[in-house]
């Protein structure tokens, strides 16, 4: 027989079609790499004498005795193939049914070349509508790693975007835990320059008392503060250095009206 005539099928593959994988089970491996095992139009017609005419009616016939399961042709996915132990089964339980109801198949096959008088029209258009279907090229379904090979660009942008996002939020939180961090700092400064302030406030001049030891005692006051925020030493010393110069300006001012008053 010409090698036009021999096609090979596809095999089933478990990962991308799991249901043909399942319903192939009992073919045995070797047979899907004999083309002897898988029979195509050409060869069903040649084999059992089918006519053009009457080809799909006969298939239509087998189908309903068990054919009915297909494979592509790996050298032309159009192609059709069954297989030869499906054939023959199928056409062996047909024949007997037929027999047993009085006709033979040969019979059955020559009568299904002419129009009976009580046949349907419809089911010539049925057969015409099968036939060019077959002829009409399937469209290919893709499989699920062509599947996921077109999701995977959109997939990766959308991981992306998930990352940018979370990412965003997080030096956010970063931010906001700086300014809460920086607000906090600026309320305890601001409250222990107030406590600072108060306490230098309260000490007043004694008549008794000159103005070297009010200036000293103030300034011991300002270096136990600094020196109990050690962790902060370099801010408070610059207070420390404002807070010199306002109590300059003030004791002057104060020192200056006794000085003016003991006169």
């Amino acid at each position: 027989m010409s090698d036009l005539f021999n096609y090979h099928p596809i095999v089933p593959d478990i990962s991308t079609e799991p249901d043909e994988y399942e319903k192939w089970l009992d073919v045995a491996p070797a047979h899907f790499s004999d083309p002897e095992m898988w029979l195509h139009r050409q060869k069903l017609k040649e084999i059992y004498s089918i006519s053009e005419r009457s080809y799909f009616r006969w298939l239509t016939a087998l189908k309903k005795f068990g054919l009915n399961r297909t494979r592509n042709a790996r050298e032309n996915w159009k192609v059709k193939l069954f297989y030869k132990k499906d054939v023959e089964e199928a056409f062996h339980t047909w024949k007997t049914a037929t027999v047993a109801h009085g006709k033979f198949p040969e019979e059955k096959i020559e009568l299904s070349k002419q129009k009976s008088v009580d046949e349907p029209v419809q089911n010539d258009q049925t057969a015409v509508t099968e036939q060019v279907t077959e002829n009409q090229p399937e469209a290919a379904k893709p499989t699920l790693k062509e599947e996921s090979e077109k999701h995977a660009p959109e997939l990766l942008r959308l991981q992306q975007t998930v990352q940018e996002i979370e990412q965003k939020l997080e030096q956010y939180q970063k931010e906001r835990q700086k300014d809460l961090e920086q607000l906090t700092n600026k309320l305890l400064e601001v409250t222990k320059q107030q406590a600072l302030i108060a306490k230098l406030l309260e000490t007043k001049p004694a008549p008794q008392n000159s103005a070297t030891d009010f200036y000293s005692k103030a300034l011991e006051t300002v270096v136990e503060f600094a020196r109990s925020h050690e962790q902060n030493f370099s801010s408070a010393i610059n207070n420390i250095n404002q807070e010199i110069v306002l109590l300059r300006s003030m004791l002057e001012s104060r020192f200056g009206e006794v000085k003016k008053h003991k006169k």
